[in-house]
């Protein structure tokens, strides 16, 4: 129904501080490769999941990082050599949850991925409980998932991929990668530490266990006499600020002949 109340004032958007992504489970032959990592992540067409699947207008993305004050913005990955990089002998599995929308978004995966390198990509729609069993075991090649931050910080995105992570089911660790959270911790100026975890996030992506794909958008209609909709960052619903007494009797009012 998104796309019959777009333009309406009824129609509330709300920017999430969430990222949909793929993770790849490096431990697994083939995906022990960075080169071959960055070719999967450079055959994706974000923009075509977006536009023609989700249609919520959430943006594609190859961060992580959704946009903070202050973070600087992730470079583009390097592109891959095609040529030289050494395709997958064995197929690949993409499991995701049970969801119509889900098996759409693994699907216009599957076929861009064969497409544009030849990697075969069978898919896997699991129950809830499933996946969240076979993800805890790292039982997987890729799999989909979504972040959303807890507090409205880059940390909050970062910390999750240190090596001693519970929340880290790529299975990728890297060094440089942790000593770069743990001095984020020790920083005292804002600027410095936000640029030591911008740096962070680079090497993230360069490295690729993960393939962001967009950043989350919420909607939902809102009846004119409860605006304004104060809402939070972290989509928590400020009711202090909607004046429902007072908005729902100048509605009546308009009414009235």
């Amino acid at each position: 129904r998104i796309p019959f109340h777009l333009g309406k004032p009824c129609l509330e958007t709300q920017v999430e501080l969430a990222t949909f992504y793929l993770i790849l489970n490096t431990r697994q032959p083939g995906l022990d490769s960075t080169q071959i990592r960055q070719l999967l992540a450079d055959s994706i067409d974000r923009k075509t999941i977006t536009d023609r699947i989700r249609m919520r207008g959430e943006p594609p993305t190859a961060a992580f990082v959704p946009p903070f004050p202050g973070f600087p913005i992730v470079p583009d990955s390097p592109k891959p050599d095609a040529s030289s990089a050494p395709v997958p002998q064995n197929r690949l599995t993409l499991i995701f949850s049970s969801s119509e929308t889900n098996q759409a978004i693994a699907e216009a995966i599957q076929s861009q991925v064969v497409e544009k390198t030849g990697i075969q990509l069978d898919l896997q729609r699991v129950e809830w409980k499933s996946y969240l069993d076979r993800r805890s075991r790292k039982d997987f090649d890729i799999c989909m998932a979504t972040w959303i931050a807890d507090y409205p910080d880059p940390l909050a995105f970062l910390e999750m991929w240190t090596s001693d992570s519970a929340n880290n089911f790529s299975g990728w660790a890297n060094p440089r990668f942790d000593q770069l959270i743990e001095q984020s911790h020790r920083c005292a100026d804002t600027r410095t530490r936000m640029q030591t975890l911008a740096d962070a996030h680079t090497l993230l992506i360069r490295e690729q266990p993960i393939i962001p794909l967009f950043h989350l958008n919420r909607m939902f209609l809102v009846l004119p006499a409860l605006r304004p909709w104060g809402q939070s960052l972290l989509n928590t619903i400020r009711y202090p600020t909607v004046d429902l007494k007072d908005n729902v009797q100048n509605e009546r009012d308009r009414k009235l002949p």
